[in-house]
């Protein structure tokens, strides 16, 4: 396209068959470009780079969530809260063959 426009600018009177040749060159040139369908590509491929922008933020979000559940549970066992050793087993059976 660029060299269509580069012979146009440079053509005063055009000669006889050079606008037929040149409007032959931009119908192959507008058929290449719908034929490699380059706009539904960069579509395809913005949509894409969305979803990856999406999910990256979601798992940044858990990695946060994490985080904090990991440091919630390290000093809930800092504490000395919890037992340290483990309650007695009630020998009540609940079912018959015990």
């Amino acid at each position: 396209m660029e060299e269509i426009a580069a012979i146009l600018q440079t053509v005063e009177e055009p000669e006889p068959g050079l606008l037929a040749e040149l409007e032959t060159r931009v119908k192959l040139a507008e058929e290449k470009f719908l034929e490699a369908d380059l706009d539904s590509k960069l579509d395809d491929l913005e949509l894409a780079k969305q979803r990856q922008i999406d999910q990256l933020t979601e798992v940044k979000n858990e990695r946060l969530i994490l985080t904090n559940e990991v440091e919630t549970i390290e000093r809930m066992l800092e504490s000395e809260l919890l037992p340290s050793s483990c309650p007695q087993a009630y020998n009540i059976c609940l079912e018959d063959k015990c």
